[in-house]
Parts: structure tokens; C-alpha cells; sequence
């Protein structure tokens, strides 16, 4: 499991590409000109002490669909996903899961390390094609080994930087350990 914090994620999502977001994901009419208008003028001031000047990027602060657009957006990362491997198969109704997506919170899982390694190459893509950055610092690997023991030369990698692995981690408040074991 990679556990990913984005920087600055919901300043960070160009208007446009936001509106091809809406688009492709089938959202139309009144609620996606609605969107848009909410976004074609938007200005913004840094604390008060500047002027007004046009913001081109990011979700509006303290508003409630920006959690959703959020969301809408990193869809195309879980689009990504299915199209080039296989997920977690969890049951008939749940065969092939990728993302966990919780407002901000991402977390990408797989079962073996080529795939995972095939996630984080997906997600350095995603990253770059949608002027997305990773807290490096702050994103993390947890791997699942039931008591078992890491190959010293299982390392985890996106964009050339490595991530840091974890025995203990924290998801949506749940303490997850690498043994398996919940807190």
C-alpha cells in the first residue's frame, strides 16, 4: 500500500484541465455550467495585502465541492489504473481495486511488486500530465508481510525519487502495521 500526500492539492488544479475532468466524466448541462462559472473569473488576493488578481488554478477555499472536484479530478488516475494493470480482487462484485480516494487521503494497493511498481510509474505519469506534485516527505509504503521479511532490494520508486517505507501507518485514522495487525 503507498499512501500519497499531494502539495497543495486543491490549489493545484488548472481550471481548464478541470473542465475536461467535468466533461469526460459525463457531467453536463446546468451542473457543469454551474461548475464553470464558478470558476471562469475567479479572483483571488494573497492575505488581503495585494490586489486582485485572476486565479487560474486551485478549488475555492472552504468550499464544499471542492473535495469533490478533487476527487473528479484523481478519477482519471484510477482510469489509468484499469487500463493498464490489474488491481486487488476482492470478491465478485469487487474484482479489480486500485485507489482507496477519500477527499484527499489517496492510497494505491496491489499484491505483488511489479504491479505496485506499475501503480507508482501510473501515478509519476498522472503526476506529470495533470500538473500534479507528491510530498515526497510525506508519502509512504507499507508492505504487508505477515511476519515475513523484505528483499534488501525491494525499493519503491516514482519519478526517480525513492519512497520511504514504513512499518506502522495511519490511513483515515485507521493505524495500519506491516504485520498485519490493527490499532
Amino acid at each position: 500500500m503507498c499512501l500519497f500526500d499531494f502539495s497543495k492539492c486543491f490549489d493545484s488544479i488548472p481550471h481548464l484541465l478541470l473542465s475536461f475532468r467535468l466533461i469526460n466524466e459525463g457531467i453536463h448541462g446546468r451542473i457543469s455550467k454551474t461548475i464553470l462559472s464558478m470558476y471562469s473569473k475567479l479572483k483571488s488576493r494573497d492575505n488581503g495585502l495585494t490586489a486582485l488578481f485572476e486565479c487560474i488554478t486551485g478549488t475555492r477555499e472552504d468550499c464544499m465541492l471542492s473535495p469533490f472536484l478533487f476527487i473528479l479530478y484523481l478519477n482519471e488516475l484510477v482510469h489509468m489504473c484499469n487500463k493498464t494493470c490489474p488491481g486487488l480482487f476482492l470478491n465478485e462484485s469487487t474484482r479489480n481495486v486500485h485507489v482507496l480516494l477519500y477527499d484527499n487521503d489517496v492510497a494505491m494497493v496491489n499484491d505483488t511488486i511489479g504491479r505496485s511498481q506499475r501503480q507508482l510509474n501510473i501515478m509519476g505519469e498522472f503526476c506529470s500530465k495533470y500538473s500534479s506534485c507528491i510530498n515526497m516527505t510525506k508519502t509512504h509504503v507499507i508492505i504487508f508481510t505477515n511476519g515475513g521479511r523484505l528483499r534488501t532490494n525491494e525499493k519503491w520508486y516514482i519519478n526517480n525519487g525513492l519512497l520511504i517505507e514504513t512499518t506502522y501507518n495511519k490511513y483515515l485514522g485507521v493505524m495500519f502495521s506491516s504485520r498485519l495487525c490493527w490499532f
